[in-house]
């Protein structure tokens, strides 16, 4: 059974030289797949050998495509020799976030998430402003 409905995927490589990237983007369009980001490549110090080699160009593509195109282009990939090494993944599916839902790590909750009530009222602190002198009243009571 053949798939008709393209997918998104995110294909990042290691190439021995600046020039990998233009023949990679040159099979991405031979496959008939839609580039829909690009970065350019940078050279990065490896951090083991791949082929005597220590340092590589790496580079990445998010495309929209075929599954069968994708298979047929990491296929060609595995064949050409500035290629070191590559991964073809589907990038992670992200849901839409819903008001007061826990960020993933690394990401701040905007205010009207922060707004939300996220844990009962008994656990939550809630927050006020102190002035410079209520501030350093509270810290002698607390110091005593």
């Amino acid at each position: 059974m053949e798939e008709t409905e393209k997918k998104d995927y995110e294909i990042s490589f290691l190439g021995k030289n600046e020039d990998v990237a233009r023949e990679v983007l040159k099979l991405v369009k031979q496959h008939q797949m839609d580039v829909v980001l690009e970065s350019s490549p940078r050279k990065i110090n490896l951090a083991y050998p791949i082929d005597h080699e220590t340092e590589a160009y790496f580079g990445s593509f998010y495309v929209h495509s075929l599954p069968l195109a994708a298979k047929d282009f990491e296929r060609d990939l595995k064949a050409n020799q500035k290629v070191m090494r590559f991964l073809i993944v589907k990038p992670p599916f992200h849901k839409e976030e819903k008001p007061g839902a826990i960020p993933p790590r690394g990401e701040t909750i905007g205010e009207a998430a922060a707004e939300q009530p996220s844990a009962p009222r008994a656990h939550r602190q809630e927050r006020t402003e102190l002035s410079n002198e209520a501030l350093e009243k509270k810290i002698e009571e607390i110091l005593q």
